[in-house]
């Protein structure tokens, strides 16, 4: 993990972590509680890699669905405004242990978009910020409670449509008072227009079931497909990520490797078997498996940034830059801080 990839913020303050205990053991049935006490407890994933909070595979821990949406309600914008914000899917992500959930977030002034990455199964919340962001003052009793103007569900007509939603999340008279300020900052559909690059992120988002797939989608999918082979290429996949969780990579890419020798055109599997080569260091293999999914696929954004950084590692900064410039391209957000010690290494 390289660490020019961190953003902390100064000076945070949030829930005590016994404060954030008790709402873990209050809000959550039994087994999903379980999750999140069994994991990480930390401000960044370990295993991450890429922009933190802007990658799927650097997503921002916190702690549940609630853990979520106060996390979230806490972020200003580069403007200082406070964020409008639903939840567009959910993806399963190699090296990261249940699935990562996508946000999409607009400022209340409808000036800036963006899409966030956050994983739910922590036992607090991170106290690291994206980058181009600020958290708002901590106060005892608003940040402790749910005000936000946002949901963790998919809105349709982002971002409105939303008042039926937070009128729920709130209850009672709190709630209609906070539906009235939602709707007297968000009634002109003029004000909040997406940009080309940000649609361009969305279609990528949209076709993500060739990168990641939905957790509930893949059981449901491997349960059903008809073909044998497919079926058997997906179980070694399965049993592969499985090994992958365990940090047994050895064993992991044996199961990848297996479903490869099924199915030569499992895009996913060669996707995941390279980051686990990358993560062991042998950067050849690596490349080799993301110039396969590249061919496969040439409008992956994230492999040519995971080629990248094989690239950088064998300092080989020529093809790191093409690769970086091509993810740019394709909507990838580059971590300026990693651009910054390409240019210092490289000599540019």
């Amino acid at each position: 993990m390289f660490p020019f990839f961190k953003k902390k913020s100064k000076d945070f303050v949030d829930e005590t972590r016994e404060e954030q205990a008790k709402d873990i053991e209050k809000l959550y049935p039994v087994e999903l509680k379980e999750k999140m006490l069994a994991g990480e407890e930390c401000d960044q994933i370990s295993s991450a890699t890429g922009e933190f909070g802007h990658s799927a595979t650097n997503p921002i821990p916190v702690n549940g669905h609630w853990g979520e949406i106060k996390y979230i309600q806490r972020l200003r914008c580069a403007c200082g405004a406070i964020l409008l914000f639903h939840r567009l899917r959910s993806v399963e992500v190699s090296l990261i242990n249940e699935p990562v959930d996508i946000f999409e977030t607009v400022c209340i002034d409808g000036k800036h978009w963006d899409l966030l990455y956050l994983h739910l199964y922590h036992p607090r919340r991170s106290t690291f910020m994206p980058k181009g962001y600020t958290f708002s003052r901590f106060d005892p009793l608003y940040s402790k409670a749910c005000f936000a103007l946002g949901t963790n569900k998919i809105m349709e007509d982002f971002p409105f449509g939303m008042s039926t939603e937070l009128a729920e999340n709130l209850g009672g008279t709190m709630g209609d008072r906070f539906v009235k300020l939602y709707e007297k900052y968000v009634n002109d559909r003029s004000k909040f227009k997406r940009s080309q690059d940000h649609l361009k992120k969305l279609e990528i988002i949209a076709g993500i079931n060739n990168i990641h797939s939905n957790l509930a989608q893949f059981e449901s999918d491997h349960i059903e497909q008809s073909d044998l082979n497919t079926k058997n290429a997906e179980a070694y996949l399965k049993k592969g990520n499985a090994y992958s969780k365990e940090k047994n990579y050895d064993q992991a890419i044996l199961n990848f490797t297996k479903a490869i020798e099924i199915n030569s055109n499992f895009e996913l599997a060669y996707k995941i078997r390279g980051h686990t080569f990358l993560t062991q260091g042998n950067l050849t293999q690596a490349i080799l498996d993301f110039t396969k999914v590249i061919k496969m696929n040439p409008k992956d954004a994230e492999i040519y940034f995971g080629r990248s950084l094989a690239y950088f590692i064998l300092r080989d900064y020529e093809k790191c830059w093409r690769d970086v410039h091509k993810a740019q391209e394709l909507g990838y957000i580059v971590d300026q801080e990693f651009i910054d010690t390409l240019k210092k290494n490289s000599g540019r």
